[in-house]
């Protein structure tokens, strides 16, 4: 096959010999996983752009089931993520959302794009991780095609409380009679619905008021809306609760 190349950022890697690993690349190309040759030595060439969180350029060989990777020129490592255990364990939520959807193979350049901007805005911006985390979240399921019916809200009195049905996938006044159904204030629909409508890069930029807002309460409501797409608890996110103690 011929030689390929693409930009994208490394989700998941996991040994395979003892000089080797195996990658999961979110490209341009697509989701792939991919050999890397000789990249547990510190001088390979391989080492810096095949490392778990980079955004790298990438030169491989396509294959059945791994690609073989021959050059991979790191672009950003984002090293403030690697290096602190909280944003690392938020880092693995989000990569773990995208191994989880997406098949291998599959191609969708506008999730690539809001990953890409999420690793970038809380590698710069630490104290926005909840903020955009919940922002990410909403914006895999809408471009998944299952976020729940927010166009249900603007026909609701926002003067009594709204309930977020996750078995109904749906907002409504009347509280459902299914155990999965949440009560949210005005502030917090207000924020739902902002996060919903603007891009991530809009909402980094933004200075908003969020004191009486609780972005893990709600991170916690669509993870489990999450969970139930895809009828399996996600380990990443319970490690995430476990070393985020107190604040998740």
């Amino acid at each position: 096959m011929a030689l390929e190349s693409t930009r994208g950022l490394v989700i998941s890697e996991r040994s395979y010999n003892e000089s080797d690993k195996i990658i999961t690349i979110f490209s341009e190309n697509g989701k792939f996983q991919a050999i890397a040759n000789g990249v547990k030595n510190p001088k390979s060439s391989l080492s810096a752009g095949c490392r778990l969180f980079a955004w790298s350029e990438f030169q491989y060989f396509p294959g059945k089931t791994f690609a073989k990777i021959t050059q991979a020129n790191l672009i950003d490592p984002f090293y403030n993520i690697s290096s602190n255990l909280e944003l690392v364990s938020y880092a693995s939520y989000i990569a773990d959302l995208i191994k989880n959807f997406y098949d291998d193979n599959q191609l969708d350049k506008v999730i690539l794009k809001h990953l890409v901007y999420y690793f970038y805005y809380i590698n710069s911006s630490p104290d926005k991780v909840l903020l955009l985390t919940l922002t990410f979240q909403l914006k895999l399921l809408t471009a998944l095609g299952i976020i729940p019916n927010f166009n249900s809200i603007l026909s609701l009195d926002s003067n009594i409380p709204i309930y977020f049905s996750i078995t109904d996938a749906n907002f409504d006044n009347k509280r459902s009679t299914n155990k999965l159904t949440y009560r949210l204030n005005k502030n917090e629909i207000d924020l739902l619905l902002h996060l919903y409508k603007n891009p991530i890069s809009t909402i980094f930029k933004e200075n908003l008021n969020l004191e009486k807002i609780n972005l893990v309460r709600l991170i916690e409501i669509f993870n489990s809306f999450i969970e139930s797409q895809l009828s399996k608890q996600l380990k990443s996110f319970k490690i995430l609760k476990e070393l985020n103690q107190g604040s998740l």
